[in-house]
């Protein structure tokens, strides 16, 4: 006899609160078509980038907590993620596709 999965578990690992807005972004398309948002996710981890796909939610499900607080303290990151982010809402106010 083979069993089903009836439901289905997706375990989302915490972001540091300063990298809040790349749930923001992985939520809506803006990053499949602006190269700066794509880049954001890239940052963090290229090898992994690739691995997953470009895929920044299984990136974001993946990456090292240690490389999320690296980037949690860097000023120029999070500048251009809030940027990024803040665009995203105003092209796609309030459109998330999650």
């Amino acid at each position: 006899m083979r069993l089903r999965a009836s439901r289905t578990l997706i375990v989302e690992p915490p972001l540091p609160e300063p990298l809040a807005p790349l749930r923001d972004l992985v939520a809506n398309l803006y990053w499949t078509w602006n190269t700066d948002a794509a880049s954001l996710f890239e940052r963090l981890d290229r090898e992994l980038w690739q691995e997953t796909g470009h895929n920044p939610v299984a990136l974001l499900q993946r990456i090292p907590a240690a490389t999320l607080s690296r980037f949690a303290v860097d000023d120029g990151y999070l500048s251009t993620c809030r940027g990024s982010s803040r665009r995203s809402m105003r092209i796609y106010p309030g459109h998330r596709c999650v």
